[in-house]
């Protein structure tokens, strides 16, 4: 059987890419991209301030002005129009819909799936005062931005995980193949790190031009809560520096590798007592 020198190095490779994986998987899973505690109802002076949180498919929404309760919300998006905006209830398209046509509309909070355990505080909640602001600016999320950022990091999934695979393998076996072998594992995690790269620049910069001054719920949209430069970007979206820094970690590996073994030239590469004698015949 042919044996790969410094096998450690390669299984460190698979590690370091497997766990740059799951890392890419909790990021896209969790419901912090977008945070603020800080919402600002304009409809009501003294209302207590709303928190918002959420992730690329769905999130948290405090109600403060009728209710005190915290609503599911969702992402939902008219691709005709290539806007997006975090909606809860009942035919959230059409709600979208209306909004972006500047046409009156409610949101029906009470249609909305509730966070287990939050209490609403009214038996009989006060509807807000739904009256629009005309001179208010809607800065929808970009559908076209969304989707992008979600299929770069399913690019970096495919191939973090194509090289996690790889590390593994290449520890037991020697493919004859390159794109099973060595230089294939330095081209899937390269592709990986560009993938996050390109998604977190996505995301952010639509974060600094539209979601910095809209956080993209019903009610912002509609004029009557204030989130203008009160969201930050949470941590699920930070965290993604870190698979970047294992992928990198994986092509350090395979270089240290492959500079040791240029070093070291002498290896044993064949294990005869594995191979069928029969072979050497030839």
């Amino acid at each position: 059987m042919v044996v790969k020198p410094k096998r450690l190095y390669l299984f460190g490779t698979a590690v370091a890419s497997g766990v740059a994986v799951a890392l890419v998987i909790l990021c896209l899973a969790t419901e912090q991209w977008v945070v603020t505690d800080s919402a600002r109802w304009t409809i009501q002076v003294n209302a207590p301030l709303s928190a918002i949180r959420y992730g690329l498919f769905q999130g948290t929404f405090q109600q403060t002005v009728s209710t005190n309760s915290i609503l599911q919300i969702s992402m939902t998006c008219l691709y005709k129009e290539n806007i997006c905006a975090m909606l809860c209830g009942q035919d959230t398209a059409t709600i979208l819909e209306k909004l972006y046509n500047n046409e009156e509309v409610r949101q029906d909070d009470e249609s909305c799936a509730q966070v287990r355990g939050t209490t609403v505080y009214h038996s009989k909640p006060i509807t807000p005062n739904l009256h629009e602001d005309q001179n208010h600016n809607k800065k929808f999320i970009n559908a076209g931005v969304w989707i992008s950022t979600i299929l770069f990091l399913a690019v970096a999934l495919a191939f973090g995980s194509l090289a996690t695979l790889l590390g593994f393998y290449n520890t037991v076996s020697s493919p004859i193949q390159w794109y099973f072998g060595i230089l294939g594992m330095y081209i899937y995690n390269s592709v990986a790190i560009i993938a996050i790269v390109i998604a977190m620049c996505l995301w952010g910069t639509m974060y600094n031009l539209i979601i910095l001054h809209d956080i993209g719920v019903f009610y912002t949209l509609n004029g009557q809560l204030d989130s203008d430069k009160k969201a930050y970007l949470g941590f699920s979206y930070w965290l993604l520096f870190l698979p970047i820094v294992l992928f990198f970690c994986s092509i350090a590996l395979l270089y240290t590798r492959q500079y040791l073994v240029t070093r070291d030239p002498v290896q044993r590469v064949v294990d005869i007592d594995d191979e069928d004698p029969g072979l050497y015949l030839y």
